[in-house]
């Protein structure tokens, strides 16, 4: 009897997922916090979880900007940045992890090549705090996304030279940020990492590594 019921509800939560995805959609947008906080309160809501997930890097604002951001629960964040379109990186000895969204993918183009995109973003996570994080929406798409196949992920640019609003290492192995294509800059200085780790996931206490790059003098390449 109790594997019958705990069938029963599975399907009944299954059920009921598909309804509110299906046909409560604006509701779901309307209520999109609360929403997001109890879903992954229980694995069983896996749909609603990637429905939710699919809204945050279509409208990231209710994911950065949320006053509910410094709450959230840890394997909600983590299902959100270990998805395949979004890089990031940890600066070293700072509390800041930059990154951005890519919805159309990176290739690898010998000598390298623009792809047109109007809906990637790039974000830094200062501090902790909500109030220091920074979102820039992309304001020139034709500039979006650099590929290259000497080189991390790239974004923005369009300005000439070494112009891109975010490189997460480059051929000779920098990092840095400027201001082009995207709305803002979401660092203040233009940097060369001392060091930094760019990450495939991660989680709020525990970084796990995909490779490491440390850099010893590198203001001179800036």
């Amino acid at each position: 009897m109790v594997i019958t019921c705990e069938f029963l509800f599975e399907e009944l939560a299954k059920r009921l997922e598909t309804y509110l995805i299906e046909t409560k959609a604006s509701w779901l947008r309307l209520h999109f916090s609360n929403v997001y906080q109890k879903s992954f309160q229980n694995n069983k809501f896996q749909d609603l979880q990637n429905w939710c997930n699919d809204i945050i890097v279509k409208y990231p604002e209710k994911f950065f900007e949320s006053e509910d951001f410094t709450s959230i629960q840890e394997n909600s964040l983590i299902s959100v940045i270990k998805r395949d379109d979004l890089q990031m990186e940890e600066v070293k000895d700072t509390d800041e992890i930059l990154g951005g969204y890519n919805p159309i993918g990176w290739d690898k183009p010998i000598g390298g090549g623009y792809k047109n995109c109007d809906e990637s973003f790039i974000f830094s996570l200062k501090n902790g705090t909500i109030q220091n994080s920074i979102l820039s929406r992309v304001k020139n798409p034709e500039y979006a996304i650099w590929c290259n196949s000497n080189c991390g992920p790239v974004f923005g640019g369009g300005g000439g030279g070494s112009s891109s609003d975010l490189v997460i290492y480059n051929s000779s192995n920098l990092c840095w940020n400027l201001q082009n294509a995207y709305e803002k800059r979401i660092r203040n200085v233009a940097y060369g990492f001392m060091g930094c780790h760019i990450f495939q996931w991660m989680n709020m206490k525990y970084f796990s590594s995909v490779k490491s790059h440390k850099f010893s003098n590198v203001s001179g390449h800036l």
